[in-house]
């Protein structure tokens, strides 16, 4: 049985409701004004029960003290991503945000299977990132998200593939492109591998294709009588061949 603390609950909740806190239940929001004359919405009635059980009592005060800290994180975290990474955020186009904002909705940019979806399926969709959006304090331009969001990516790359990062473990340049090409490729196929489940079924599967294995080594058998009706005694030079490479490779292709 899964066991949910207050707080793993109360985030889940604010997830699921976030948005609807403040509406809920006729409560208000009132606005206090700080010293720099910033204003801070608070709620009018934040001790009023949200949810309540045998374990835990939820006010709307719990929740929207999430939802707060939820919204301020990300809000100064992307200020900070959008300072430090002004040059890249500047240089995002209307195009990268639409295509990424298609893919966050939809998690895909494949036409053909956007177009499949039905009209309920592209609103639950929708719905689910724009709520996303809501809850990291985005809702009324979540393109500001999605160009940032495409700014870190497109600095990463640039990192991964400046060959000033070369002895970095996460480097991709050419160059670590090809030392992997080097390590994996081979020129030869030296062994083709089949699991059998014992040694009596490889045995049995070979005989279906008249092979057998004599002295290390894979051959054809070409007698007239069944393969099955010989014993191993019986197998010799007369009546098997040896195989070449070619023919190795296309009787195990068989297999």
């Amino acid at each position: 049985m899964r066991v949910y603390t207050k707080r793993l609950l109360v985030s889940f909740l604010t997830l699921l409701f976030g948005a609807t806190v403040v509406a809920c239940g006729g409560d208000t929001t009132t606005d206090v004004v700080t010293p720099n004359d910033s204003v801070i919405p608070e709620l009018s009635n934040p001790d009023k029960i949200f949810l309540e059980n045998d374990l835990y009592s939820i006010t709307y005060g719990d929740l929207y003290d999430v939802v707060k800290v939820n919204d301020g994180l990300n809000q100064l975290l992307m200020m900070v991503d959008s300072d430090l990474l002004a040059t890249y955020f500047a240089a995002v186009t209307d195009e990268e945000i639409a295509e990424r904002t298609e893919k966050l909705i939809y998690g895909t940019n494949d036409q053909e299977i956007i177009n499949n979806l039905t009209d309920s399926e592209k609103a639950d969709f929708e719905k689910a990132f724009y709520d996303g959006m809501y809850m990291m304090g985005f809702a009324d331009n979540p393109e500001d998200y999605v160009r940032v969001v495409v700014a870190r990516e497109n600095y990463a790359i640039d990192l991964m593939f400046s060959e000033d990062n070369i002895d970095e473990a996460w480097y991709a340049g050419p160059t670590a492109v090809a030392d992997y090409y080097a390590a994996q490729y081979n020129y030869d196929i030296n062994t083709i591998k089949i699991r059998f489940l014992s040694e009596a079924d490889a045995k049995s599967v070979m005989r279906l294709f008249n092979l057998v294995s004599k002295d290390g080594e894979l051959k054809l058998y070409t007698g007239i009588i069944p393969i099955d009706q010989v014993p191993s005694t019986g197998l010799n030079e007369t009546n098997t061949v040896s195989l070449t490479d070619e023919e190795i490779l296309a009787k195990f292709i068989e297999l």
